[in-house]
């Protein structure tokens, strides 16, 4: 049976999605995991719907190849960022559909996307740095953001507003070598200037017949203030005056780096009319925006991300007539604590979704997108609408925690 291996699996659903999507389609499903008992703890458990899960070192590619081999394997794919690079080349050697494994490295660590797509108009002023490094932070104006340069979800990404604080993020990534799903991280980190303005993601895929970037559309997105700039909300589409100019201006980017035959999440910012970079994710954007995505244009992403990475698989989108527009928030921890039960008198509907992670849990410091507790999303013909309507339900969910 044609199979499809998933290289561990992600925790925002569009694993969880894919998994799905496959099974559907009449693929056999198989996990490769060494991290069983951490999908227990998300809200989308993708143990829950694969067909089979083999326990390997997902860390080494001869493990995966090795039993990649035992199967008809059709297409390895994985949607964390972790595992990307090593999908491809588990991919590559078995003569499988992927993107250039040099151009998922170039994206994977930033600061060689930095280095490629260095200029004074789209790029950020940066340095690249060594955790064993003595940094002279007098050089540089503050705020500035200090991150590690291949993490993601937004882990260890800090906002500095001063020296003091610089080197306290610093100390934070020399001692954070391991992260939260078993990666052991470079030791290079970034040091870059903070861009003011909005924050936005442009969703994007690889057109097989027109050989050629697509943009799907804009996201608008909801961060904190403050030290830790995390996402906790997102509405799409958004149209901005300059969409011509980002469209052009992020497929530039995705050429320059030599990506091509997948998808991508492209963060940016708009800075007094420049489109200024903030990360390029060569695969689908987490959050649920391929949820909004679908639900307002019916092109999904994640099924598009599975027909570019499994041989013989094609993808035809459905079509949407009328204008629609989504809108997402994530519940967050009120207090630190544990946390007995997350409930709601909210009722599911079409244009309804909502999901919590599993209780008792102890709630975390909102620093990153593993301290997100689910979410609510509202769909429906009037932004305006949308939005009042995810802000206002998001006031019903009720947080019970231990005393």
């Amino acid at each position: 049976m044609k199979t499809i291996v998933f290289v561990e699996c992600n925790i925002s659903g569009t694993g969880v999605s894919a998994l799905k999507i496959a099974k559907r389609l009449g693929y056999h499903t198989v996990l490769f995991t060494k991290e069983y008992a951490f999908y227990r703890q998300i809200p989308d458990n993708p143990t829950l719907y694969v067909d089979d899960i083999i326990e390997l070192n997902t860390n080494c590619m001869v493990s995966i190849l090795h039993k990649a081999m035992q199967y008809n394997t059709v297409g390895v794919v994985a949607f964390d960022d972790y595992r990307l690079v090593t999908a491809a080349a588990v991919s590559h050697a078995l003569g499988l559909p992927s993107p250039s494994i040099k151009a998922l490295v170039s994206c994977r660590y930033k600061n060689i996307s930095r280095e490629i797509l260095s200029n004074n108009e789209e790029n950020v002023k940066f340095k690249v740095c060594q955790i064993e490094d003595n940094i002279d932070f007098s050089e540089f104006a503050f705020p500035l953001v200090i991150k590690p340069c291949d993490d993601s979800g937004s882990s260890k990404v800090t906002i500095c507003s001063s020296i003091e604080e610089a080197n306290i993020a610093v100390t934070e990534l020399i001692d954070f070598r391991i992260n939260n799903r078993g990666y052991k991280l470079s030791s290079y980190y970034l040091i870059e200037e903070f861009i003011q303005g909005r924050e936005y993601s442009a969703e994007v895929y690889w057109d097989i017949v027109l050989n050629q970037w697509e943009v799907l559309g804009i996201t608008e997105k909801i961060t904190t203030q403050g030290k830790y700039a995390v996402e906790i909300g997102h509405n799409f589409p958004c149209e901005l005056e300059l969409k011509n100019e980002i469209e052009k201006t992020i497929v530039g980017w995705l050429n320059r780096l030599g990506l091509s035959h997948t998808v991508a999440h492209v963060e940016f910012k708009i800075d007094n009319n420049k489109i200024r970079l903030i990360e390029i994710n060569p695969r689908v954007a987490g959050g649920m925006i391929d949820n909004l995505c679908e639900n307002v244009t019916g092109f999904s992403l994640v099924e598009c991300y599975l027909s570019l990475h499994v041989k013989e698989m094609s993808y035809i989108p459905q079509s949407v007539v009328e204008n629609r527009f989504a809108s997402i928030r994530f519940i967050t921890p009120t207090k630190l604590g544990t946390i007995k039960t997350i409930s709601t008198a909210l009722v599911l509907s079409p244009s309804l979704l909502y999901k919590f992670v599993s209780t008792p849990i102890d709630a975390k410091a909102l620093k990153d997108s593993y301290s997100r507790l689910g979410y609510i999303v509202v769909y429906g013909t009037c932004a305006e609408e949308v939005i009042t309507s995810v802000e206002s339900n998001l006031q019903q969910i009720k947080i019970e925690y231990i005393e």
